[in-house]
């Protein structure tokens, strides 16, 4: 079989789970502030659950806030990997630079709509984060793709 034959379908496929990312980031991001609330603490609750197997208890509220800290940066991460990984094989020679331009563009875009949402506001920290993990997640898989050349060629 031809692998090249594939390529189109994986591009599809990488395109169509980037913008299904982006709704789920947008969808958390737009949440009201009950629902946001909800919602992390759920995650945070589980995850102290899992914790409390290996003996280790950290303050519930300290941990609930760190992890909607990491969740800034995490979320926005694999955004900006599958951004990166739908582009890689473009013909564009700064397609690099337009995965992080566009992961960006949609942490940016989660955070400003914030400020007509009940219970939730905009923090240029938080903005901050998303735009960092969405960038960070672009260069992983640019460094990864530098690597997988270097190796095959």
């Amino acid at each position: 079989m031809n692998p090249s034959k594939f390529k189109p379908i994986v591009r599809r496929t990488l395109w169509a789970a980037a913008l299904a990312w982006y709704a789920v980031c947008l969808y958390l991001s737009w949440q009201n502030g009950e629902d946001t609330f909800n919602t992390s603490w759920g995650i945070a609750a589980a995850a102290l659950e899992v914790l409390q197997h290996f003996d280790i208890r950290p303050d519930p509220q300290q941990f609930h806030s760190s992890l909607r800290l990491a969740a800034h940066f995490g979320i926005f991460f694999v955004a900006g990997v599958l951004q990166a990984a739908a582009l890689t094989d473009s013909p564009r020679r700064h397609r690099y630079a337009i995965a992080a331009g566009i992961s960006s563009l949609v942490a940016v875009a989660g955070e400003v709509g914030k400020v007509n949402i009940p219970g939730r506001h905009l923090q240029w920290d938080e903005t901050g984060l998303n735009v960092i993990g969405a960038v960070c997640g672009v260069l992983l898989v640019l460094a990864a793709k530098a690597a997988w050349d270097r190796r095959h060629t």
